[in-house]
């Protein structure tokens, strides 16, 4: 998740003078500061194992929500809510692909 400072929402909401007759920050600069650390602090090969690790955890979290959803079935209970869990679950992992898709395919152009 991208913090509000990584966009420059909080530098454009600092655009007005400080006190003491600190200058404003000008929110154009200050972005381009902010875009150029992000790219600078970028680790593939961190950014990847995080994300490995991450999708092999939530893999097995859909895995076990599978499994409830089959035993609350079996029995005859309501799966509704457990359906919505696995539904949620499920966003999040394919999130995580795209990231990921989205890393991998970064790393081959550059």
């Amino acid at each position: 998740m991208v913090s509000p400072a990584a966009t420059g929402f909080l530098l454009k909401e600092c655009s007005a003078p400080r006190s003491f007759g600190e200058p404003a920050y000008d929110p154009i600069i200050d972005e381009r500061h902010v875009r150029a650390n992000r790219a600078a602090m970028f680790e593939p090969d961190q950014e990847i194992a995080q994300l490995e690790k991450s999708l092999v955890e939530i893999n097995l979290l859909v895995s076990r929500q599978t499994a409830r959803i089959e035993r609350l079935a079996e029995k005859g209970g309501d799966t509704t809510q457990a359906k919505a869990v696995l539904r949620g679950l499920k966003e999040v992992l394919e999130y995580f692909r795209t990231q990921q898709r989205m890393i991998l395919d970064t790393l081959e152009q550059g």
